[in-house]
This record gives C-alpha cells, structure tokens and sequence, in this order.
C-alpha cells in the first residue's frame, strides 16, 4: 500500500506447566523396554486492538480503530513414550557391540493467534487448535572394528494431525485478503538416516552423513 496500512496493539501471554516420567525395565541383561508419560498445560491469553490507517491505495479507511480481541485458552495434552532395544551379543571377531532398538512417541504442540490483521479481526477472533504428531523410529547403533568404525542408521515415520499452516484467505464478499494461521489437515513424513564415522588412524577422522525425507 506504499504507506502503512494498519497500527496493531498485540499483548501474549503464555504458561506452561509439565510434568514426566520414564522408567526403563529390563527384562534380561540384553533386552529393555522403556515406557515414559508428560503431561503439559499451556495457558494463553491474547489481546488484539488495531488502528485502520488511510493508505494512498484505500484512503477511505481515516483512523478507524476496530473492536479490541481479548481471549483465553487452555491447551492440554498427555503425550506417552514406548520404546525396546536389544544389545546383541558379540563374541569378538569385527563387531564390536550392536544395538537394535525401536520407539513410538506422541508430540504436542498446542494452539494459538492470528495476529496477523490488516483490515478486520475475524482471524484474530478465531484461535487454532493444538497439532499432534506419533513419531516411529526403529534402527541400530555399530562399533566395529576396535571401535575404528561406527555405523549408525535409522527409519522414522511421523504421523501428524491438525497440522497447522499459514495460509491466505481471500473473503468471497469483500475481496479483502488475509492472512491467517489454521489446522490445514493431516501430514506424513517419512524417511531414512544413516551416519558413518571412522577412525583409519589416530588424529585423523571421517565422516557422513546421510538422509532420505
């Protein structure tokens, strides 16, 4: 609009609290299985006011201040952890110690504001909800060779719903265009990794690193 087009009064307020706890159990002295459990309670509080500023595109908009938002939300989640390893035997020869494990864990990630408001407060009054996503890892950890090469890879699968995304809203009647934070839908990544490190002689270290997404 070549000059400034609104004035935004923004005030967020954020705590969060949590608590977690893990225990680790082992069923042999080569097998462990791990469970853990967080709880988080997030509160927000949101207060919005904005000055409308006549602009050389619209001049009809002369220092209209809009309706102030002022919202609360509490956003809470309990988020559990599951997981195994297995510590293979070696007896000598090229391994040196080889450990397989998997897992499976819930994030949290919680709600919020859209506090980006041009001309009116119809997103700003309309929070999003929290995003959730079940991570799947498997994969295992090498030494070889004295300890001289280590070779590490893994496989993760991440589950998301109620991802939440940035998007622009164009307003069927108006026309006015904005520019909102919303729960788009659900989302899949997945991939592989893998890291090689060794040691050919003292002093002297290579490495990579590698990743399919």
């Amino acid at each position: 609009f070549l000059t400034p087009s609104s004035q935004s009064d923004i005030d967020i307020t954020t705590e969060s609290i949590s608590a977690f706890g893990q225990f680790d159990y082992a069923l042999t002295d080569a097998f462990k299985v791990t469970a853990g459990v967080r709880y988080t309670e997030d509160q927000k509080d949101f207060d919005m006011s904005i000055l409308v500023l006549p602009t050389s595109i619209v001049p009809a908009f002369l220092g209209n201040r809009l309706p102030s938002v002022s919202l609360s939300n509490k956003y809470t989640a309990w988020t559990p952890k599951f997981g195994v390893d297995y510590t293979v035997p070696t007896s000598g020869g090229v391994i040196d110690s080889m450990l397989l494990y998997a897992s499976a864990s819930r994030g949290f990630k919680s709600g919020g504001y859209s506090a980006i408001a041009l001309f009116n407060l119809n997103d700003a009054q309309t929070p999003y909800g929290p995003e959730t996503n079940w991570t799947y890892e498997a994969g295992f950890k090498t030494d070889l060779a004295d300890s001289r090469l280590r070779i590490n890879a893994s496989y993760f699968y991440n589950d998301i719903s109620d991802l939440t995304l940035n998007s622009s809203v164009v307003d069927p009647v108006s026309g006015t265009i904005s520019f909102p934070v919303q729960n788009a839908g659900e989302a899949t990544i997945k991939g592989l990794e893998a890291e090689i490190v060794a040691i050919p002689t003292e002093g002297l270290n290579l490495f990579v690193n590698m990743a399919f997404l």
